[in-house]
């Protein structure tokens, strides 16, 4: 049962970029190597970040399937991750409508410390995309972008407390 707190995870398909990337936000990511300074992240097959020898909790293998907050983004492109572990989440998970990630494999991922989550699908979308928003206007984007928005509030006011 939702306990009026909600978390949100984001799962980047392949042809979203670095610029739909934001600053404080949540994201699954895959480890890919290692360093004697810390740990690279595949936030998909093409955007990577680190998280700091500092920022990592708890040990892992390459391959394993981790969730980071996005700390900075330098002007270099470099992007700074944070691990979160999986206990701070949150009983309802929220994942993005286009999320590429089955329901029962996010609730696996979700639940490896043992805690049964439950994930929910939350709006389609909450920016357009460079895709998406070709050859759009720019109140036709932000059209999209709010009824993204409203659609994650109505979730989150049903569910929430």
């Amino acid at each position: 049962m939702p306990t009026g707190t909600e978390t949100i995870v984001y799962s980047l398909g392949d042809g979203c970029s670095i610029t739909d990337i934001v600053i404080g936000k949540t994201y699954t990511g895959t480890i890919q190597g290692f360093a004697n300074f810390g740990a690279f992240v595949y936030l998909n097959s093409s955007i990577k970040g680190l998280i700091h020898k500092s920022n990592i909790l708890v040990s892992h293998r390459e391959g394993d399937t981790v969730i980071v907050r996005v700390g900075n983004i330098r002007d270099n492109g470099n992007i700074d991750l944070e691990e979160i572990v999986i206990s701070d989440l949150e009983d309802l998970v929220i994942i993005p409508g286009r999320a590429f990630v089955h329901d029962r494999e996010a609730g696996r991922i979700l639940s490896l410390d043992g805690v049964e989550r439950t994930v929910m699908r939350g709006p389609e979308m909450l920016t357009a995309d460079a895709e998406t928003s070709m050859g759009m206007t720019r109140n036709g984007v932000l059209q999209i972008e709010m009824e993204g928005l409203a659609d994650l509030i109505r979730l989150i006011n049903r569910y929430g407390n």
